[in-house]
């Protein structure tokens, strides 16, 4: 071992020569950019699919609801002979339209604090994006 000579750090540099190092730093930040952008784009959709599922589950229990509550009120509603609906319906056009209850739910609160979480990501890929093109900008 006494044979062996430390080689140190400064002896091991390598130097390359990059040939129109402004151009070479203008395709790399912008190919940086492409990559932010494909990132930004990629979170986005991911935030859409969530919001779906969240849609369709929303609306699969609405429908299960809905079953259940059409199905107690036809066991609840005594039995009609259909001519005289029949004969009704053709005397009377009656529309009636019935208000919508806005009851914000538990629900709407956690999910607005998930997108928001989801939200501040796509908020710093868009303040990366902000500062390459800035760099850009700077270049030429």
């Amino acid at each position: 071992m006494a044979g062996k000579k430390k080689i140190s750090r400064d002896e091991e540099a390598y130097y390359v020569s990059v040939k129109n190092p402004l151009e070479t730093r203008r395709h790399l930040l912008e190919s940086t950019k492409k990559s932010v952008m494909s990132l930004q784009n990629y979170h986005r959709l991911l935030l859409i699919r969530t919001e779906k599922l969240k849609h369709l589950e929303n609306l699969k229990q609405s429908i299960k609801e809905l079953a259940y509550l059409n199905n107690r009120l036809s066991q609840n509603l005594p039995d009609y002979n259909t001519e005289i609906i029949n004969s009704f319906k053709k005397n009377k056009h009656v529309e009636k339209k019935v208000p919508k209850s806005t009851k914000p739910s538990e629900k709407h609160a956690v999910e607005h604090e998930s997108k928001h979480e989801q939200h501040s990501e796509l908020h710093k890929l868009e303040a990366s994006l902000a500062a390459i093109e800035s760099k850009l900008r700077e270049l030429g």
